[in-house]
């Protein structure tokens, strides 16, 4: 029967919808043959989209009902059940969802994440990578996090954190909070120049990670939890001195002194630090004396005092 099969397409729609299903295209929210890098075709609002994925959700659902409701009436009038039966079908009852604001939006954030990581592009319908070799071709609007590592700060710090946003270079910053607007609107963000070499790379962790590898006697340390914390202050030590390299200047170097209202307090760098041959290049940065403070106990040892005597 029609109603039957028209029912069985509402519902695979309605199931395709979600990242769950084999068949799962795009997320609702995301417009259809959209050039995304026309300014115009892309004036409309996220809430705009909702709007019209509402109005879908709300027509899938009547109609759903309505199929179920006249399927009822057939039967019922087959089996002469007029007297015991009705056709009505409760709203909870019919299996295909309402929109929802706060699960759609939920559900758009996993989907541009996996935009972020590839799984999902933006020119192609469904999935785009699942393992393997991935093909870049398939991605031109939104290129790919390309570590596969996607940082989430609560500021723009890393040039791939989640927040960043770079259209051909341009930098944005928000002016409105928790707005939904395109950085395009001017009264929302504002441009400004910048660039992405101002901001803590991969790379450069990376790189701090393999100079500290260099120095590092994971041997030393009595459990992988003590390893793990001292060896994380002796990258952020390195990691800062290649900012000061690359600053030319000694902006990020050690706070000796600190003063709260009227409060003021100073320390200086240990003596038996800045002394030691081995240990005094550690002294340039709060990390690497960290460092020196947390190793200590392992390259000097114990020392007990106890009573006796020689005969």
């Amino acid at each position: 029967m029609e109603s039957v099969k028209n029912n069985i397409l509402l519902s695979k729609n309605d199931w395709d919808s979600y990242e769950t299903s084999w068949d799962f295209q795009k997320h609702p929210l995301i417009p259809t043959n959209v050039d995304f890098k026309d300014n115009a075709a892309l004036s409309l609002k996220i809430g705009d989209y909702f709007d019209n994925w509402k109005k879908e959700c709300q027509q899938r659902f009547n109609k759903l009902k309505a199929n179920e409701e006249e399927l009822n009436r057939i039967f019922i009038e087959i089996y002469g059940l007029q007297d015991e039966l009705k056709p009505d079908v409760q709203d909870k009852d019919v299996t295909v969802r309402l929109s929802n604001r706060k699960d759609d939006i939920k559900s758009f954030i996993s989907y541009a994440v996996g935009c972020m990581f590839g799984r999902y592009s933006l020119n192609i319908p469904g999935l785009a990578y699942a393992g393997g070799n991935m093909d870049m071709s398939k991605y031109k609007y939104f290129i790919p996090d390309v570590d596969n590592v996607i940082p989430i700060t609560d500021e723009e710090y890393f040039k791939d954190d989640i927040v960043y946003y770079s259209v051909t270079g341009l930098f944005y910053k928000c002016k409105v909070a928790n707005t939904t607007n395109l950085p395009t609107v001017t009264s929302d963000w504002q441009l400004y120049n910048d660039s992405v070499i101002n901001y803590t790379q991969d790379s450069d962790i990376l790189e701090a990670f393999e100079e500290a590898k260099v120095n590092f006697n994971e041997g030393l340390f009595p459990d992988d939890a003590t390893r793990l914390k001292i060896f994380l202050f002796l990258v952020a030590h390195y990691l800062t001195v290649d900012f000061n390299i690359a600053l030319g200047v000694n902006q990020i170097g050690i706070l000796t002194s600190k003063s709260v209202g009227s409060v003021s307090e100073g320390y200086s760098i240990p003596a038996w630090l800045l002394n030691n041959p081995a240990l005094s290049m550690y002294a340039s940065t709060g990390y690497g004396i960290k460092y020196c403070s947390l190793i200590k106990p392992y390259i000097t040892g114990n020392f007990f005092i106890v009573k006796g005597r020689t005969t």
